[in-house]
């Protein structure tokens, strides 16, 4: 595993790494207020155009 720290736009730094991966797993945070939308905008242009396989997973819920 590598961590990394890297500065600029998300979506940008994003797709530059997964240039290299095999599987990008990406965070859901839910923020946006919309109770029913599955992907942010993040998620939702790696999930259509990144070179590799995504996975994204939601945040977890207190049940």
């Amino acid at each position: 595993m590598v961590t990394r720290v890297v500065e600029g736009d998300a979506v940008d730094v994003l797709m530059a790494s997964a240039a290299e991966a095999d599987l990008l797993v990406l965070g859901r945070r839910g923020h946006q207020g919309f109770g029913t939308r599955l992907l942010g905008s993040t998620s939702r242009h790696l999930a259509d155009h990144a070179p590799c396989s995504v996975v994204v997973v939601p945040e977890q819920i207190d049940r």
